[in-house]
């Protein structure tokens, strides 16, 4: 059989049979995949510790009839989160539902890969939950190609808003037909910098936690326009 070896963070895992589990796996070059772990959950299995959620693991698989097997794996990077407060920890189980709703199987996005690891690495490092969630928010957007078109001058004397179609994607300065959802001027600002810059760099401006709190409601209304999804995640930390 054919084998092949990459890394990757799990992103959701349920049960088979008696001692297996499905696992869904981001990885940087293969893309989401499902894997079978054979016996993980036997309490002398190889493989158990390796394959929890928030740890960066090495991965050897072989290719299967139904789900390719994992027949080998060690943990790399393990995200310190487990001192950290529930909501931090319920923020982190967020961005594994997002990418898993969101993203392809098998659709190599590895911007993708290094967003969900920037955010986690952002929460553990104690950064503004609130400011990690709008970024990763922001940026895995663009790393899909949904970008919103946010070319429209700013500077417009008297301008109350600016109208953002959820349909398409483009920023209007008058209301137009459809869904849309309206943005301030800061919100837009924001957004064209986060688009630039890493995180460490948006913590670093003073009005981006307060900004990134108002704003997080339009992204979010634009991702559930788009793909149709609903975050159950998003329950723990109202």
């Amino acid at each position: 059989m054919a084998h092949y070896k990459t890394e990757g963070i799990l992103l959701r895992r349920h049960n088979l049979g008696e001692a297996d589990r499905i696992l869904t796996i981001l990885t940087p070059d293969l893309g989401k995949i499902r894997v079978v772990a054979k016996g993980v959950r036997r309490g002398k299995s190889k493989l158990a510790g390796h394959l929890e959620p928030f740890t960066i693991t090495k991965l050897h698989i072989v290719e299967g009839r139904n789900l390719d097997i994992v027949t080998s794996a060690q943990g790399e990077y393990y995200y310190r989160l487990a001192s950290h407060e529930l909501g931090a920890i319920a923020l982190a189980h967020l961005l594994l539902e997002v990418c898993d709703k969101v993203l392809a199987e098998r659709e190599p996005n590895q911007e993708a890969y290094g967003i969900l690891c920037e955010a986690l690495r952002g929460i553990e490092a104690g950064e503004s939950m609130a400011l990690v969630r709008h970024y990763f928010f922001v940026k895995l957007l663009d790393s899909l190609g949904h970008r919103p078109e946010l070319g429209v001058e700013l500077d417009r004397a008297g301008a109350k808003g600016y109208y953002l179609s959820l349909q398409d994607g483009v920023l209007h300065m008058q209301p137009v037909a459809g869904d849309t959802v309206e943005l301030t001027m800061d919100t837009i600002k924001l957004w064209r910098l986060i688009y630039a810059n890493s995180l460490q760099q948006i913590a670093r401006i003073r009005s981006a936690i307060a900004l990134a709190e108002l704003a997080q409601p339009a992204v979010e209304q634009f991702y559930r326009y788009q793909f149709g999804v609903k975050f159950y995640s998003e329950t723990l930390l109202s």
